[in-house]
């Protein structure tokens, strides 16, 4: 089940996606599962360094996760410290989020585009 999310993204956010190779597009989700991971742990991270603060200590400047803000739906699902699973939702739950972050990406890429040239 969570494959066939991943895949479902990776036909969204990767060109020519449904023209490669059943061996080209398991690697494709791979890659697709990797920067998922790289993302949520890098909103992990800058979430916990913000509620980690304790109140009266002088504030650090760090700069943010460039997509803190469009993960702060994984709020919802994260728990801190957790040692069993960081989501807690049911699967449906879950592919709506990743494909929301899907679409926000090719946004992204879409502005980042228009902007170099």
């Amino acid at each position: 089940m969570k494959n066939n999310a991943f895949a479902a993204v990776a036909a969204v956010v990767v060109p020519n996606y449904d023209n490669m190779t059943e061996a080209k597009q398991r690697e494709a989700v791979q890659v697709v599962q990797k920067r998922w991971r790289t993302a949520r742990d890098a909103y992990r991270r800058d979430r916990n360094k913000v509620k980690n603060t304790k109140s009266g200590q002088a504030a650090k400047k760090y700069k943010t996760y460039i997509f803190y803000d469009n993960l702060k739906f994984l709020d919802q699902v994260m728990e801190l410290n957790s040692t069993e699973t960081n989501f807690d939702c049911t699967n449906k739950t879950w592919m709506r989020h990743v494909i929301v972050l899907a679409n926000q990406r090719l946004e992204l890429q879409n502005v980042l585009q228009e902007q170099i040239q």
